[in-house]
């Protein structure tokens, strides 16, 4: 028996020829709406395309996968109830190379295939954790040197470790009682995090963002002092 579908989640299965966004809560069917509207896209109509042309991307290997193995099964029921149509024959068999993966193995895929266009070493690799976090504390070692040696002051090193503050925030936990990153002289010196200022009584995460990051000068306490 087949899935019923709502007039919206139809709408959006027969939509063609516009973008479209769709937007909905967990486990409100978005996975087998993608699903039909993929297989309707490569089996219906006039003019249908191939499985391989179309790009699927998603977050995890996990959901990846499950929509791969959904969209296989979706064909072969299709092909079953019409075994001659040579159309899903390929379709069934070109899906081993359709495009149905993660954003970073996406664009994994881009470069290895176009490293020549960007002046890209083809021999890159994906950094280990490790090496990316030895590389992120060394760019923020370096930042922290300019900016002392430049004598900007606490104001202009704030400027400059804010726009590393993405990369150290892939190291902070979400945690929703985090209200405030404090950058001391023991991060750029000895490598240490950041210190985490927490309100145990907030139950949503905080935006981390210029409110939310203090930077301070160097004081005889072995701190910084506040930046303003």
């Amino acid at each position: 028996m087949g899935i019923s579908f709502t007039k919206k989640q139809q709408e959006v299965i027969d939509a063609r020829g516009c973008n479209l966004l769709v937007a909905a809560a967990a486990g409100s069917g978005k996975t087998a709406v993608l699903v039909e509207r993929i297989v309707k896209m490569v089996s219906d109509g006039a003019d249908p395309v191939d499985i391989d042309r179309l790009l699927v991307v998603t977050f995890t290997n996990a959901a990846a996968a499950e929509m791969r193995e959904r969209i296989s099964r979706a064909l072969n029921d299709r092909l079953a109830a019409d075994p001659e149509n040579e159309h899903l024959q390929r379709q069934v068999t070109l899906l081993h190379n359709a495009r149905i993966t993660t954003i970073d193995s996406f664009c994994l895929f881009v470069l290895r295939n176009q490293f020549h266009t960007i002046g890209l070493d083809p021999g890159f690799r994906i950094a280990e954790e490790g090496e990316g976090k030895l590389m992120r504390q060394e760019a923020l070692e370096a930042v922290a040197d300019r900016a002392v040696s430049r004598e900007i002051g606490a104001r202009g090193l704030r400027a400059i470790l804010e726009e590393v503050m993405n990369q150290i925030m892939y190291d902070i936990p979400s945690d929703p009682t985090i209200v405030k990153v404090i950058i001391t002289e023991s991060c750029v010196r000895d490598g240490a995090g950041p210190e985490l200022v927490r309100d145990p009584e907030r139950t949503q995460r905080p935006k981390l963002g210029k409110a939310a990051v203090q930077v301070e000068k160097s004081g005889p306490n072995g701190r910084y002092g506040h930046a303003g």
